[in-house]
């Protein structure tokens, strides 16, 4: 891999806080990634982990993405992956998730399940959806009349 492409995969290194969410709130997170064929369709698979052995019907979310390429080099090219999906009450439970898989399809081959990569990822990447219940009242914090 050539240095332009190593130098748009550093710019995002570095552990970032565990995010809380709360219902409204949009989930965005951007990953940086080397591949050797064009990406198509692309997506993040989140688990939500159990607490204290509970069962879970419906476990996952799945943030769709759009991918952006920075870079070619060679075979090697770099992309920038953009995940976005807002929290809903209905959809999204409240827990701490963490990403399971990140997939794609090469480009143009949308829908082929054969054909399905999924992305080397290292280290935890994860967030919480907060409960919503017991929260004190909103504060006023400033007024003006215009």
């Amino acid at each position: 891999m050539d240095g332009s492409a190593q130098r748009f995969i550093e710019e995002l290194r570095g552990a970032e806080e565990r995010p809380i969410y709360l219902p409204g709130d949009k989930i965005c997170l951007r990953l940086r990634a080397t591949h050797e064929v064009n990406l198509g369709g692309v997506w993040a698979v989140f688990r939500r982990l159990p607490d204290r052995g509970e069962a879970l019907d419906d476990p996952y979310i799945t943030l769709p993405g759009k991918h952006y390429r920075l870079s070619q080099a060679g075979p090697v090219r770099a992309s920038e992956v953009r995940f976005e999906i807002e929290v809903s009450r209905d959809r999204h439970f409240p827990g701490d998730y963490e990403l399971e898989a990140v997939r794609a399809y090469p480009y143009e081959l949308d829908g082929r399940e054969d054909l399905t990569m999924e992305f080397e990822v290292r280290g935890e990447i994860r967030f919480r959806i907060a409960e919503e219940l017991g929260a004190p009242s909103p504060k006023v914090t400033g007024w003006k009349f215009e």
